[in-house]
């Protein structure tokens, strides 16, 4: 009797009826959220979901002191502003932003600010107004009396740390009980727990949110931010890589010595979708010149490379070129591990002068750090060419970027490598100093596709513009030319275009091989690294490490790939499923650092 009469004695004080508010809000944030990253459940269980995480939650509501209460708020405000932001991530890149992304200033560009105005939909306003809600109510609410007994608070939190676990246990006796109902006889409930929290530690995006819940998988995320970066491999983890690279080093066929003294000019193209090379507006080609080097002898292509870019994004893009590495399974390798000891493209060409041209400030990204971690000899940046007067905004930003490195052409001793990452097509593709066509305005109307289609041929002829100068400098002919998409775009809805029921292929151009190879069997972004030493005429004798991928000019490629969500493209190959986790521990543990990648 005395807990009821405790209960009824409390229950109706400010501190309860804010209490009950707050619950409201939140489980209401949490129910939008999910909606936004499609996560579903039937409705019972996804009121159980939820409520076990506002328990859980708000529980600091009760250990926290009369006059601090109000620090709720805080707490509401931050969660709803961290997934309302986490929801804008999702629809553009598929996946969730890890608390390193977030809090780095270096990830937010103009480009990303130019990104909102089309991703924010009226729905994201209740990010806004719930916790705005709460906090009016708050105010109103301030001059009740706040007091209840000590009882009164430890009895809520006891409650809701029971039904928090409680909850977390019927979920994993569900789960149990299925893979009992599927064929799984033992160990069910261990397997459960693996599949739910075997993962603690090492959050890798909405799979583990969506099995263990907000509360789980934030202090998940926590424990990894705090955590050492780099891993300790095991002695099993040390075999496979070393078994992995054993079988796998070796495949590629004899390299192209003959172009072993040419410059490398690589060309890192912004969001190209390869089917969009040729499209015809309004009579006319919006990519003349890509067309035409398609079509010239000595053209290596494929057309049906499939983006293998995670967290990183364009970044993520840049490594795996650079470095033949794919993309870690959780964060960015560039901001989390920019400072390993990566073996790269300018690495195995270490008897030239490398150059990074980029049209961002090189704290971007983290790009000052990985520039120098990839090898090159030098890091150019927006700065510098803006100081050179290349103005971005009105010549646009891939304008100015090819002349600047026109110019710098003429500083380089020969042969040299120069790397240049394009960036006038970023989404939503209507960036400064991208001209609108006539012919292509007038005849496509679909918004998002026009102005895709103008911010292609602007590419495409700025591209030209500088090809051009190469022909006049007599750099043209004696330079390996390299032109990549940095990761795949849907055009026709570039808000979903990481959808994992779409696939969207990606380009690869070598200009001056020596060789027509038109390749239209799959292959994947880790195939260019090995590729391009092949090219180059960098062997194995000289440089080991050609890569996580295979060359596409190799017999034994294997005409498949595997995405970052695990999803197979083309022919199975077994080393195929080893290529990810073999490149997630040769990141994480810095496995080439004291290691030498020559042998």
């Amino acid at each position: 009797m005395s807990v009821l009469t405790t209960i009824s004695r409390n229950l109706s004080t400010g501190a309860s009826l804010f209490y009950i508010t707050s619950f409201i809000v939140l489980g209401g944030i949490l129910l939008i959220f999910y909606r936004d990253v499609d996560f579903s459940l039937k409705p019972l269980y996804m009121a159980e979901f939820v409520c076990m995480d506002v328990l859980a939650l708000l529980s600091i509501y009760w250990l926290s002191p009369r006059h601090m209460r109000g620090f709720t708020l805080i707490l509401i405000w931050g969660i709803s502003l961290l997934l309302g932001a986490n929801a804008l991530y999702y629809r553009y890149w598929g996946s969730l932003l890890s608390p390193s992304t977030i809090l780095d200033p270096s990830s937010y560009n103009s480009f990303v600010w130019n990104a909102l105005g089309t991703l924010i939909t009226p729905g994201d306003l209740l990010y806004i107004a719930l916790p705005a809600s709460l906090t009016a109510i708050w105010y109103i609410m301030r001059g009740m009396n706040f007091h209840v007994s000590r009882t009164y608070r430890l009895m809520i939190i006891t409650l809701s740390l029971l039904l928090f676990f409680s909850a977390g246990v019927m979920r994993v006796r569900r789960h149990a009980i299925y893979l009992g109902d599927i064929g799984l006889t033992r160990d069910t409930w261990s397997t459960t727990f693996r599949i739910y929290y075997g993962s603690f530690g090492k959050p890798s995006g909405l799979g583990e949110l969506t099995s263990q819940g907000l509360t789980v998988f934030t202090l998940s995320q926590v424990k990894s931010t705090l955590s050492d970066k780099h891993i300790t491999l095991t002695r099993h983890e040390l075999q496979s890589i070393q078994s992995f690279l054993a079988n796998h080093t070796n495949r590629h066929a004899d390299a192209l010595t003959h172009n072993k003294d040419k410059d490398l000019i690589f060309i890192i193209v912004e969001s190209l979708n390869a089917n969009y090379i040729g499209t015809i507006a309004g009579g006319r080609s919006v990519t003349p010149v890509l067309d035409s080097l398609l079509n010239t002898a000595g053209t290596v292509s494929s057309l049906n490379m499939i983006s293998q870019t995670a967290e990183g994004g364009s970044s993520d893009g840049q490594m795996i070129y650079n470095t033949g590495l794919l993309p870690i399974k959780s964060g960015a390798a560039s901001i989390l591990y920019g400072d390993n000891a990566f073996p790269s493209i300018a690495h195995a060409l270490n008897d030239r002068v490398s150059v990074e041209v980029i049209p961002e400030h090189r704290s971007v990204w983290n790009h000052g750090t990985t520039s120098v971690s990839y090898g090159y000899s030098r890091l150019l940046d927006s700065s510098d060419m803006e100081s050179a007067g290349h103005n971005i905004a009105e010549r646009g930003a891939d304008g100015a970027l090819f002349d600047f490195a026109s110019a710098i052409t003429d500083t380089l001793r020969r042969p040299f490598m120069l790397t240049i990452p394009t960036i006038s097509m970023h989404f939503p593709f209507r960036n400064p100093g991208v001209p609108a066509m006539p012919f292509i305005n007038a005849s496509i109307p679909e918004s998002s596709r026009r102005d895709y289609l103008n911010a292609l041929n602007y590419f495409d002829t700025e591209l030209g513009r500088f090809l051009y100068s190469l022909h006049e400098k007599g750099l043209y002919d004696n330079s390996i030319i390299v032109i990549a998409s940095d990761h795949d775009m849907n055009v026709e809805n570039p808000d979903l275009w990481m959808d994992q029921h779409t696939t969207n292929p990606i380009a690869f151009i070598a200009l001056n091989t020596g060789i027509d190879r038109r390749i239209s069997r799959i292959t994947a972004q880790a195939d260019v690294f090995p590729t391009i030493l092949h090219i180059m005429g960098i062997g194995t004798d000289s440089y080991a490490w050609h890569g996580i991928g295979t060359s596409m000019l190799d017999d034994a490629h294997p005409g498949g790939a595997i995405d970052s969500t695990g999803r197979l493209h083309g022919d199975h190959s077994p080393a195929l499923e080893q290529q990810w986790e073999i490149s997630d521990l040769i990141i994480r543990s810095n496995y080439f650092s004291g290691r030498s990648p020559l042998n």
